[in-house]
């Protein structure tokens, strides 16, 4: 119940946003409007245009970013040991 409470809360959030734009100010007056606390509308924006992460090409899990910078990181890593090995066998021959 607490999550589609959020979900509805979410969509109101962003609905306002849209009519009255990030003025000075907005995030306050939503959050006494909806009964929360300002961070719960920071949260909420986050949430709603931020996302914490994608989906995985090969196996459609959903990732966080810092788990896609570590996969590019390991990534980079492999191929510049493979390009290494590579050149070291070139040389021999």
């Amino acid at each position: 119940m607490r999550q589609f409470n959020a979900a509805m809360r979410r969509i109101e959030v962003e609905r306002r946003f849209a009519e009255e734009g990030f003025r000075w100010g907005a995030r306050a007056r939503i959050a006494r409007e909806l009964h929360v606390h300002p961070s719960t509308i920071t949260r909420d924006l986050r949430k709603l245009w931020a996302p914490e992460g994608e989906r995985c090409p090969t196996c459609e899990r959903a990732m966080s970013f810092k788990e896609w910078e570590q996969l590019q990181e390991d990534q980079t890593t492999y191929l510049r040991n493979v390009l290494a090995m590579t050149r070291a066998r070139s040389e021999v021959a």
